[in-house]
């Protein structure tokens, strides 16, 4: 899917110094990230930037997991906005990708990614819980929770590839490199069904993946973050899941943003028994 630029700009492949020029966009257009953020996102995606005279003026990053991709963190710098970048800019991240790909869209990009192809597959809540939200923070987990031990990441990793349909090996171990917390949930004889990976993001948290087999296992999940950091804004993305949604609002979470799920070719397929309940970020789902 090639795509020629304008006259002044020049698409080219995202490098380690690019990170500063990329996180001050997004800071620009009041995206949360930190330098550390970008930092992890450049290790685990494949990335494309826009320049004009030497400067980085739009990012788009695609994540390889298998036969699937996810796109995102797809910016203009504001100055550059509405002059038809962003569509030469998802064309070649698009290059990047595999065939099947899945994105978390804004109101205002939803237009642009349906005339490239991708279609409506659900609804994408973020959802925030700041120091003092919740009457009952801290809040103890209801059911049998442990935290994760080494010999756990073989698990860990099956439970994501089985609920998502997509996985990337790289992409899991830096999760879980850098988590402050992961939790697990023992079945019989031990087995594990369920886990949970709390990470520094943004303003604070990101509590996600979460990976379980029931709702209520996974509120627990949550409420053992809000347990363990009571002083810490905690963020979920919640993966089209009305019922989880409202048990999050229920314990003093709020709205802070919606995005719509889409997908360009097929989506994955995954296993029924699990269910991802939020995701690791909008850009790497």
């Amino acid at each position: 899917m090639s795509t020629l630029l304008p006259e002044g700009y020049t698409l080219r492949a995202m490098g380690p110094l690019d990170l500063r020029q990329c996180l001050d966009i997004t800071r620009r257009i009041q995206w949360a990230h930190r330098g550390e953020d970008w930092a992890q996102a450049f290790r685990v995606t494949r990335g494309v930037v826009i320049q004009s005279q030497g400067r980085v003026i739009g990012t788009a990053v695609a994540c390889i997991k298998g036969m699937f991709s996810s796109i995102g963190l797809i910016a203009i710098d504001p100055d550059f906005q509405r002059r038809g970048l962003g569509r030469h800019l998802t064309k070649a991240v698009l290059d990047l990708a595999t065939q099947n790909v899945s994105l978390v869209a804004t109101a205002e990009g939803r237009g642009l990614y349906e005339s490239l192809g991708f279609k409506e597959n659900g609804t994408i809540l973020q959802l925030m819980l700041s120091p003092g939200d919740s009457a009952s923070r801290p809040v103890e987990p209801r059911s049998s929770l442990r935290v994760a031990r080494t010999e756990d990441s073989d698990d860990i990793h099956r439970l994501y590839r089985l609920a998502t349909g997509a996985y990337s090996q790289s992409l899991l171990d830096d999760l879980l490199a850098v988590a402050d917390a992961v939790w697990v949930v023992p079945g019989r004889d031990q087995e594990i069904t369920g886990f949970c990976i709390v990470r520094p993001f943004g303003r604070g948290a990101v509590v996600g993946p979460i990976v379980g087999q029931t709702v209520e296992v996974a509120v627990d999940l949550i409420r053992a973050s809000m347990h363990h950091f009571p002083q810490t804004t905690l963020r979920v993305d919640v993966n089209n899941n009305a019922a989880f949604s409202d048990a999050l609002l229920a314990l003093g979470f709020r709205t802070a943003g919606s995005g719509t799920r889409m997908f360009l070719g097929a989506p994955p397929l995954r296993d029924h028994a699990v269910c991802q309940f939020s995701l690791i970020s909008q850009a790497l789902l």
